[in-house]
């Protein structure tokens, strides 16, 4: 048997949510700024450009700009920004990254 709540209920809810949205991230939190210029300079040092590193990974190459450019506030959540950095760390070589 279903359980029933009320309109106000219901309603109560989301107008939570809308009222209390999570904080979005406009800084580049500091332990990524580290890893996104190591990540930055090995592409450069490689004669990569970011097309190409696009292309390779299937990543948007508005995303990659926002990863190297620290522009935090207009990528997806951070869940999916480290895994496109650990991606693209695995297509220069460089293994030795450590962020949270």
């Amino acid at each position: 048997m279903p359980i029933r709540i009320g309109k106000e209920a219901f309603y109560g809810i989301w107008a939570d949510k809308k009222s209390n949205p999570a904080p979005k991230v406009n800084k580049t939190p500091p332990d990524l700024e580290k890893v996104v210029q190591i990540l930055k300079d090995k592409r450069e040092e490689k004669g990569l450009t970011l097309e190409e590193i696009a292309d390779t990974l299937f990543i948007t190459r508005r995303v990659l700009r926002s990863i190297e450019s620290g522009d935090w506030k207009n990528l997806p959540p951070m869940v999916y920004v480290k895994g496109y950095i650990l991606q693209y760390a695995s297509l220069l070589g460089v293994s030795d990254l450590a962020f949270g």
